[in-house]
């Protein structure tokens, strides 16, 4: 069925005032090659808060082809090793308002592997070592390192009331400009403003973001090309998780290589409008309908809308579109609704099932997905 297991472990030191706080994180899956790790600290003992962070995380694909007319199995194994250091620093104006300033190193280094499993006859298994793309002219290669110095100043405000399970008074807002200078070089600019208001026991909650990567910057670049549909990101739409998509909905665009319906998720700038009505269904005497402290859940309506594009493209604001097979993609919203609960999992961490119906995927239509993620 596709499962993997993977294992980790992460210690988290302070001294009993929390001035000094050092976080330690270790995961293994897989080989030695798949094993990493990262230490972070943090100096909290004045008003400037700094610290440092260094680490090496491998991440692992996998994927398998198959060749039926020679009894042919490849298991392509895909790493990519990031290793970073980081130095920064925070300034508090308030007890509601700060900013941040950071600056690190990181490279981005990439491993591929192919086992071969031969069927036809005899059984033998082979390992083919892949070449770096520098050094191969054609056929299926592994990338070159990449490199980047980058720096990130922002301006935060949290003024919010956390519940079990999600924010419910207040407001958050973030305003952030990151450079990045090296194997590419942009500028990261992220705004991001929420607001709740409570209305016991209802809370209505709304947010609005604006997400994007300007420079030098390309559609197809890894680094800057982002997507509307990834779960456990700021940008998550829910309804258009990539995984989520099916050959029968693609349409194919100009070069008859591309699927219409997820390339319009992506690109290198991003708009993003949320809405949500909140009831905390069970949860203790001072908040929930119900008292059951033990599974504190919260029944939310929702609605997502997001707009994806890039440099030299003009996004159009209709909601119907009709998608011809042949013609050039249209950047135009997607928006989803629908009904979600969040649940409070013994105070560690916060699991959201929901039903949404993208209005974008006719074909598709509405279906059930889940995410291990807080209340934006």
């Amino acid at each position: 069925y596709g499962t993997q297991v993977a294992g980790g472990v992460g210690l988290y030191f302070s001294d009993m005032l929390g001035d000094h706080n050092l976080g330690v994180v270790v995961q293994a899956n897989g080989t030695f090659k798949d094993i990493g790790g990262q230490v972070g600290y943090l100096n909290r003992k004045r008003r400037i808060n700094y610290g440092a962070s260094i680490g090496h995380i491998p991440l692992l694909y996998g994927f398998q082809s198959i060749d039926p007319a020679t009894l042919t199995i490849d298991q392509i194994r895909q790493r990519i090793f990031i290793d970073n250091v980081d130095i920064g620093g925070s300034y508090p104006f308030s007890t509601t308002r700060r900013a941040d300033l950071s600056v690190g190193f990181v490279r981005y280094g990439f491993d591929y592997e192919i086992d071969r499993f031969v069927l036809n006859g005899v059984y033998s298994r082979e390992r083919i070592s892949v070449p770096k793309c520098s050094d191969s002219s054609s056929g299926f290669c592994s990338p070159d390192a990449v490199y980047f110095v980058q720096s990130t100043l922002a301006y935060v405000g949290d003024f919010s009331n956390f519940a079990f399970t999600s924010p419910v008074q207040g407001g958050r807002y973030r305003v952030q400009v990151s450079p990045f200078v090296g194997s590419e070089t942009f500028v990261r600019l992220v705004a991001d403003y929420r607001r709740y208001f409570f209305a016991k026991p209802v809370t209505f909650a709304f947010r609005g973001m604006h997400l994007g990567n300007y420079g030098e910057v390309d559609a197809g670049s890894l680094f800057t090309e982002e997507y509307l549909g990834y779960a456990n990101t700021l940008t998550h739409i829910r309804g258009y998780s990539f995984s989520s998509f099916e050959p029968n909905e693609c349409t194919p665009d100009e070069s008859g290589t591309r699927c219409v319906e997820v390339e319009r998720l992506r690109g290198t700038r991003l708009a993003l409008a949320s809405a949500e009505i909140r009831l905390p269904l069970l949860g203790s005497e001072a908040f929930g309908l119900l008292n059951f402290p033990y599974l504190p859940t919260e029944i939310s309506l929702f609605a997502d809308a997001g707009l994806a594009w890039s440099a030299g493209e003009t996004p159009k604001l209709k909601f119907v579109d009709e998608i011809v097979p042949g013609q050039p993609i249209e950047r135009v919203p997607v928006i989803s609704a629908g009904v979600s609960s969040r649940f409070n999992l013994f105070g560690y961490m916060v699991l959201e099932i929901f039903y949404a119906y993208p209005f974008q995927r006719p074909v598709k239509g509405g279906y059930v997905g889940f995410q291990l993620i807080p209340g934006w």
